[in-house]
């Protein structure tokens, strides 16, 4: 059956190889009719209907070279592709939309030197063709975050990102994709206020985009201006809003110590998506140093169900129930973590804690010197 489907597949490219020579041909023929007998055909680079005709012929051939070369895994046949496009521009030197498919193709090869070069040098022939520049912008950030075994970017690939998504906004004003791209390269390179007077331009044109105020929320984020990155987060934590919004406003609050509000918000993140443990952990923990000692035991009791082996809940679970007096079922959380990490520090002084606050004195003789240094380090435990 998967050959029959192959054979089909070869059967349609023949068919659409031999239509497009037979365009290219058609085309020569009707520029030509009329003309005199000694006129020849041209095969140069001169720009009238013919060279396009010629220029389409070498792109479909080309075009289809790519298609079978990437469907069966054939080097040959994408070289096969790159020679045609080159072919194609030879005879339509103009065209800015040859130059990008072939841009295209050579990074698609890993030939990234040549791909640069030829778009570099398509923006430098058509420095006011936003999609030639929007393809070189590309090419710099797919140099930027190399995948294992490719080349290493020129070093001063960075900065060329910058100065080409600069000039893309400056032609096109209104690309909201390439404010937020312009502003993480701003991060990246430390201009930190450049990137916020950035996204502050797309928040202007996308006053209520989700995306373009959790960007700007996550450089305030960064930035320690956490109150600033509530106050956006607040506009569009809604009902539509995603996960990963109402967790980033939950952080936000976290870092001011509003830990009722961080609940909250822990709460909607997981109502979006009941499986990240990463969300039910906040929200315990945002409960419970709220004091709202039930529910953020039912938090960590469900995170050690899915997770028999997670340390840091036993060690919660231990907290509350030392909180609330039940010694026996704290101790019994304490000494389940302290089988699965004997090591852990907090697991050994939070023990330490529970044996004070049973009244356990002589149980605690071995341990108060060794942690009397740790009590002022160890932050925020209950």
């Amino acid at each position: 059956m998967i050959v029959g489907k192959l054979g089909k597949l070869a059967g349609a490219w023949t068919l659409l190889a031999v239509m497009a020579v037979a365009q290219g041909r058609e085309a020569n023929r009707q520029q030509n009719s009329g003309s005199n007998a000694g006129v020849q055909s041209n095969s140069s680079a001169s720009g009238n209907k013919a060279d396009r005709a010629q220029a389409y012929y070498h792109y479909s051939l080309g075009h289809l070279y790519q298609e079978r070369g990437a469907l069966f895994n054939r080097p040959d046949l994408l070289s096969q592709a790159i020679e045609e496009l080159k072919l194609a521009i030879n005879f339509d030197p103009a065209s800015s939309f040859l130059s990008m498919e072939l841009a295209d193709l050579y990074a698609s090869t890993g030939r990234w030197r040549n791909a640069l070069q030829e778009a570099e040098g398509d923006v430098e022939r058509h420095p006011d063709d936003v999609a030639a520049r929007k393809l070189l912008g590309r090419l710099y950030l797919r140099l930027l975050t190399p995948e294992r075994g490719e080349q290493q970017a020129p070093e001063d690939v960075q900065d060329r990102a910058v100065k080409q998504f600069e000039q893309i906004l400056t032609r096109d004003p209104k690309d909201i994709s390439s404010y937020l791209i312009l502003a993480q390269l701003y991060r990246a390179t430390r201009q930190n206020t450049k990137a916020e007077a950035t996204l502050k331009k797309a928040v202007a044109l996308q006053p209520d985009s989700a995306e373009v105020n959790s960007n700007l929320a996550m450089l305030y984020v960064d930035l320690g201006d956490f109150h600033a990155a509530i106050d956006l987060l607040k506009r569009i934590a809604n009902e539509k809003a995603d996960a990963q919004v109402w967790s980033t406003l939950a952080y936000a609050y976290e870092q001011v110590q509003d830990f009722k509000n961080a609940a909250s918000s822990y709460s909607q993140a997981l109502e979006r998506d009941s499986e990240n443990a990463a969300y039910r952990k906040g929200l315990g923990q945002s409960l419970l140093l709220s004091k709202q000692y039930d529910q953020a035991r039912d938090q960590f009791q469900a995170l050690v169900d899915s997770n028999p082996r997670d340390v840091e809940s036993y060690l919660r679970l231990g907290q509350i129930y030392r909180i609330q007096h039940k010694y026996s079922v704290a101790r019994q959380n304490m000494v389940k973590a302290l089988e699965i990490a004997p090591d852990n520090l907090d697991v050994q002084f939070n023990l330490v804690l529970l044996s004070e606050s049973e009244g356990k004195i002589p149980d605690l003789f071995p341990w108060r010197k060794r942690f009397s240094t740790l009590r002022p380090t160890i932050a925020r435990r209950p």
